[in-house]
């Protein structure tokens, strides 16, 4: 076992070690640069395997902005400078009906993949949405090479989207998207700053928030007669996603500030209409602590980071109430307890770190204007939905007329019936959980 390993370990590490032919990818230390091979200007699909030379002078273009951004990153994190993304990291640009607003971190294949235009391929790459899916990798595959004890935080979607934009305030200072060139309102889905606090209306962060947004901006942006092939596709096919999530329409969410709202979403049923969108629901804690840090005159991440891995050492316990469901599965007891990384006390051990009086009274003061227990209550949402989710699927095993299919950023599970194929209206069983110990 000990020669298989360091054969193995040894291969990865000429492996990482190995340079690209294209040399803008070693200096911007991704592995591949992935294209549709329409647009590469060669038959080829990754950039970084061609010379520079010939590379298309747009995607060269690209390169540069990555290497700009990967090196502001860099220096944000204090990562090595001799292999600071672990070798692994690969870029790609895909055609999407959504254009450059399409874009995510393929946490399976390490891949920021990019949204583009099919009439404008190699169209400048947004720096925040970029340096947002940075974020997401840093979260999902550094950090734990460094630090053990973290686990599932992966899938806690309100807090992976707070740490993503927090790395993109701590690189520019703001949430800006104006290197997208669309109109405002289908380009800035959020923001942050003074007045985006917890204690604005529920319905400013819920899933129908983004739809009912971009419902009002296509309408405006047609009535003016300033639509294209492209915005027009943009709001087609959110139109389209919005129909699937909610087929009798977008609710109207409720108007009840959200500190006050917060412990009602614990005891209501599991969907799409009563959730939280997690970028939406997040930047109430990007804006507190943007601006803890300039009041401190402490780097973001010299905040954040040290108050994740206490956090993360710390457990807290939930307990989910079965007795609903035990007529209909059988007995698989009446509870179960289940313990995860006490992530949520991230901000306490913030307001802990604080040396004098004077900096735990700003901590103190901005923390009542976000009203920012709000965010740990959202993030013990996440995790209680977790919990749901992997109930849900040991009920699933003795409930044999359902498949279960998980929506995670929605709250929600799609049924479908094994005999039709049909999607059942609801699948959700009302499981109570709790925090018990902490």
């Amino acid at each position: 076992k000990t020669l298989l390993f360091t054969l193995v370990l040894g291969f990865s590490l000429s492996a990482l070690a190995k340079s690209k032919t294209n040399e803008l990818c070693n200096l911007a230390h991704i592995e591949s640069f992935i294209v549709d091979s329409s647009f590469s200007g060669t038959s080829v699909t990754d950039l970084c395997t061609i010379s520079e030379d010939k590379t298309p002078t747009s995607a060269k273009l690209i390169l540069k902005k990555i290497i700009d951004l990967n090196n502001k990153v860099i220096k944000v994190f204090k990562l090595p400078e001799n292999n600071p993304f672990l070798g692994e990291l690969n870029f790609e640009i895909r055609v999407s009906k959504m254009g450059p607003t399409d874009d995510s971190y393929d946490k399976q294949n390490i891949k920021i993949v990019m949204g583009a235009d099919k009439n404008d391929y190699y169209a400048d790459i947004s720096s925040f949405i970029y340096v947002h899916e940075i974020g997401h990798w840093y979260l999902t595959r550094y950090l734990p090479t460094t630090f053990t004890e973290i686990h599932n935080i992966a899938n806690v979607s309100t807090f992976q989207e707070f740490f993503a934009d927090s790395l993109v305030l701590a690189v520019f200072g703001s949430l800006d998207t104006s290197d997208i060139k669309l109109p405002y309102c289908l380009r800035q889905i959020r923001s942050t700053g003074p007045n985006i606090t917890y204690k604005l209306p529920t319905n400013t962060f819920d899933m129908g928030a983004f739809f009912r947004t971009n419902k009002t901006c296509c309408a405006q942006i047609r009535h003016s007669n300033a639509d294209t092939e492209l915005t027009n596709s943009i709001c087609d096919e959110t139109t389209n996603i919005a129909n699937y999530f909610f087929p009798k329409g977008i609710p109207e969410g409720s108007s009840e500030p959200l500190n006050q709202y917060i412990q009602n979403l614990f005891n209501l049923p599991v969907n799409s209409e009563n959730s939280l969108e997690p970028h939406l629901s997040s930047t109430p804690m990007n804006s507190f602590l943007f601006e803890l840090s300039q009041s401190l005159n402490i780097p973001i991440m010299d905040l954040l980071l040290p108050s994740i891995r206490v956090a993360l050492k710390k457990n807290t316990t939930y307990s989910c109430d079965l007795k609903e469901i035990i007529d209909r599965v059988g007995n698989i007891g009446t509870t179960t307890q289940f313990q995860e990384s006490a992530i949520e006390e991230i901000f306490d051990e913030m307001k802990r770190m604080l040396v004098t009086q004077e900096q735990k009274l700003i901590f103190v003061n901005l923390e009542k204007k976000y009203a920012l227990s709000v965010g740990k209550e959202i993030i013990r949402l996440n995790y209680i939905d977790l919990a749901k989710f992997s109930l849900q699927f040991e009920v699933k095993n003795k409930v044999k007329e359902v498949w279960l299919r998980h929506q995670p950023f929605l709250r929600s599970w799609e049924c479908i019936d094994q005999s039709t194929g049909d999607l059942k209206e609801s699948c959700d069983l009302n499981l109570q959980c709790k925090v018990v110990a902490q």
